[in-house]
């Protein structure tokens, strides 16, 4: 019996919540604080794509918002908001801390560079019931399907050539190397690739150091981007029915559809009829689109969204989307480019 992809295994986890009773408690106060126009603070939780984290980051530093060159009213929280927010919140870290475990074992110093939310300090007063975690999520199936990950296993190779990596200065310069990598490949568009990730499989030998740092990096980018996903379908499930979607109804041009070294992209034009109108960057969309020649179908995530005035559609939206593999990871090509 063949074991299911981390993609499965998520999907079925948001159909379990669609399905539980605390779902609608969390989804109700999400939506209160969406139709607060008199503050700023889901606006802003938006923006910062750390879901739930986001929102209570948010709530405790409010008053530094006031002391800006030009002031936001960010309102306070109430108990109820606050609660079923951090319990989403736990839902979520909990997840991470699954899907992590394998790390442990291998080289904890690890974690810390993958896990999305291990820069960020929130210290909540609630956590989930454990039920709700037998109801919603299998936990011995995540943590054996991430075990699998392709970029866990490059981690693993990398490991066995490289001697400093526990030492807080080569730490800190692979955390640096994570965040210059991931501001590369978003400032230099979707349909190209940066010049420092094309140039490492030419430019170093596959026994050199520099190849197995850059392997190592690389499989570091994959398992946080992966995670990163995972985080945005499980807050997705808690505060929307379904996922946006893009398909033969609203979309009124493939612009590009193609792949590079990072994986596969692809850019639309779509007259809005739904909820894709408010999906932003860092949301998960659902594509299913027929055209004569092929077909398009499956997760992507939203790296860029513009909109605009068309003569002949009217309001257009065009969605810049890399499309999520088994893994959820928008760049397997990293992995398999280093293989």
């Amino acid at each position: 019996m063949m074991s299911k992809s981390i993609k499965e295994i998520i999907f079925s986890t948001c159909k379990n919540i669609l399905g539980s009773k605390i779902r609608n408690d969390i989804k109700n106060q999400l939506h209160v604080l969406d139709r607060d126009e008199s503050g700023m603070l889901a606006y802003l939780a938006r923006q910062q794509n750390l879901q739930f984290l986001s929102y209570l980051i948010i709530d405790r530093d409010r008053e530094s918002y006031q002391n800006l060159p030009r002031p936001l009213l960010i309102n306070q929280l109430s108990e109820a908001q606050k609660k079923y927010i951090e319990i989403g919140n736990d839902v979520i870290c909990r997840v991470n801390a699954f899907c992590l475990s394998s790390l442990q074992q291998i080289n904890p110093d690890l974690i810390g560079l993958i896990d999305p939310y291990d820069e960020f300090t929130y210290k909540g007063s609630h956590k989930a019931p454990k039920k709700i975690f037998t109801e919603i999520i299998n936990e011995i199936d995540l943590k054996e399907t991430f075990n699998d990950h392709p970029g866990l296993t490059i981690i693993k190779r990398s490991l066995r050539a490289i001697s400093n990596i526990n030492s807080q200065q080569f730490q800190a310069s692979l955390r640096d190397s994570i965040k210059t990598i991931m501001k590369n490949i978003h400032t230099s568009g979707i349909k190209n690739v940066p010049e420092d990730i094309s140039r490492f499989p030419l430019s170093a030998r596959r026994d050199s150091p520099e190849f197995h740092i850059a392997n190592l990096l690389f499989g570091l980018v994959a398992l946080k981007t992966s995670l990163f996903v995972i985080d945005q379908m499980i807050f997705s499930a808690f505060n929307i029915d379904k996922l946006p979607v893009l398909d033969n109804d609203n979309v009124f041009s493939i612009k590009h559809n193609g792949h590079n070294a990072l994986g596969e992209y692809l850019i639309t034009e779509s007259q809005p009829t739904g909820s894709e109108l408010f999906a932003s960057p860092g949301d998960i969309i659902f594509v299913d689109l027929v055209r004569e020649d092929h077909t398009i179908n499956g997760p992507f995530l939203i790296e860029n969204k513009k909109m605009s005035l068309g003569s002949e559609y009217g309001e257009k939206i065009q969605f810049d989307m890399r499309k999520l593999d088994s893994t959820l990871n928008p760049f397997f090509g990293l992995v398999k480019y280093m293989d």
